[in-house]
């Protein structure tokens, strides 16, 4: 089976979160009711502050976002998600993100994004040098969302679940799998890996991976060929 590197985005290629800022973007142009993005603000900012536990905000931002965009057509969501992307991704990337996926990918047989973000501005970081990304999925039906959360990908267990059904789809072995995440809603994705990589990670999930034995790296201390050298032992 194929080799692959598989990479959260949030926090481990990108600073901030997409899921809290492309809803506001979204209500800036009128599409979606600022309220909505005014709740999620509230709930991303409560966790930041130590006052909601991650999985709170896991379960609910999502749940919003899902009826913030209920009765908007799927076709103004990827144009704006496109528009806001060309933006976000110069402002919030990393600066070893394009060189450890370009590197990465010169290893490996496939190299995948997988985010609790939507998957419609998930899908521009495929310009990275993904072959594939992906995202949480919200319904739709005749091409109008619904109010319905088909993956919640921020949800540890269900982003795992996912990367179980995306190995199956593109043929490939989680044993010669890199995984790299910086939450412990991560954790459980990278656990699958036969290489899993904290990247940037959260205190859950530094205390992870000291127990596990699992490497971590910051973007102060990262060194790609270090990681490379690793990932082409896959």
């Amino acid at each position: 089976m194929r080799s692959c590197a598989l990479f959260d985005v949030d926090g481990t290629l990108l600073r901030g979160f997409i899921v809290q800022s492309f809803p506001r973007y979204l209500a800036d142009q009128g599409v979606i009711q600022s309220r909505f993005s005014d709740r999620i603000d509230e709930i991303v900012q409560s966790y930041s502050r130590g006052a909601a536990d991650y999985r709170h905000a896991a379960e609910t931002v999502p749940t919003i976002y899902a009826e913030a965009i209920r009765g908007v057509e799927e076709v103004a969501v990827t144009r704006n998600a496109e528009d806001y992307m060309r933006d976000h991704v110069p402002a919030s990337i990393h600066p070893y993100a394009r060189d450890l996926v370009k590197a990465v990918g010169d290893k490996v047989d496939l190299v995948i994004a997988l985010s609790g973000s939507p998957t419609e501005p998930v899908q521009s970081v495929k310009a990275l040098g993904f072959d594939h990304a992906y995202g949480s999925v919200f319904e739709a039906r005749d091409g109008v969302y619904t109010g319905k959360t088909d993956w919640n990908l921020i949800l540890g267990e269900r982003k795992a679940e996912y990367a179980r059904l995306i190995a199956d789809k593109h043929g490939f072995s989680h044993r010669r799998t890199a995984g790299f995440g910086d939450s412990d809603q991560d954790a459980q994705t990278l656990q699958l890996t036969g290489l899993p990589i904290a990247l940037n990670p959260s205190d859950a999930m530094r205390e992870i991976c000291r127990a596990r034995g699992w490497r971590t790296y910051t973007a102060d201390t990262i060194n790609v060929a270090e990681i490379v050298g690793l990932v082409s032992r896959l």
